[in-house]
């Protein structure tokens, strides 16, 4: 991800839409300094992979707030 986000156009990111199916937990354990650079993130879990990635704790302290979720779909905006 920081790979794609260092070589696109963008400054800033409002909406990053993920579904890589199932490989959130090896996204989330690699660089996350393309986290500063998104507003809000909707992802799509597979399996248990919202707890293996540790995503809430990451985004948290990134400055996101979970602010809307389901067993798969969540929706983490910085204020």
């Amino acid at each position: 991800m920081a790979e794609i986000v260092a070589e696109s156009t963008f400054d800033r990111i409002d909406i990053l839409k993920i579904d890589i199916e199932g490989a959130e937990v090896q996204m989330f354990r690699s660089d996350l300094g393309w986290l500063d650079r998104v507003r809000s993130i909707l992802i799509e879990f597979h399996g248990n992979s919202r707890a293996e990635s540790k995503f809430d704790s990451i985004v948290k302290h990134h400055g996101f707030r979970i602010r809307e979720e389901d067993w798969h779909t969540v929706v983490a905006v910085r204020d």
